[in-house]
C-alpha cells in the first residue's frame, strides 16, 4: 500500500458549522450535523468518504455537548486495515 498523505485543512461537515481535522488522511469524510449536538444518545458515523475502507466514529452526549459550548473535542476512529485516525471536531 501507499503511504497516507497529510490531513487536507478542515472541512466544514453539515450545515452546523463544525469543521473537523483527520490525522492521516486518505480520503475519510466526518460530518457532523448541528441536529446532533442536542442527542440525548451517543452518535456514531461512518467516515468512508473516498477511501477504499471505511472508520466508525463514536461521539459520545458529552463530546456532543462539548461540541455544543464551541470547545473542541480529540477522538479517535476504530481500527480498520492495522490503523485508526486521530480525528479534531470544532463547532460553532
Amino acid at each position: 500500500g501507499s503511504a497516507p498523505t497529510s490531513s487536507p485543512p478542515p472541512t466544514s461537515s453539515g450545515g452546523g458549522g463544525c469543521s473537523d481535522t483527520i490525522a492521516d488522511n486518505h480520503g475519510h469524510v466526518l460530518s457532523v450535523a448541528a441536529a446532533d449536538l442536542d442527542s440525548a444518545t451517543d452518535m456514531s458515523y461512518d467516515i468512508q468518504g473516498t477511501a477504499d475502507h471505511t472508520h466508525t466514529v463514536v461521539l459520545t452526549v458529552a463530546q456532543l455537548r462539548t461540541l455544543k459550548t464551541g470547545a473542541s473535542v480529540n477522538t479517535t476512529s476504530s481500527t480498520t486495515l492495522s490503523h485508526m485516525h486521530d480525528i479534531t471536531i470544532t463547532c460553532i
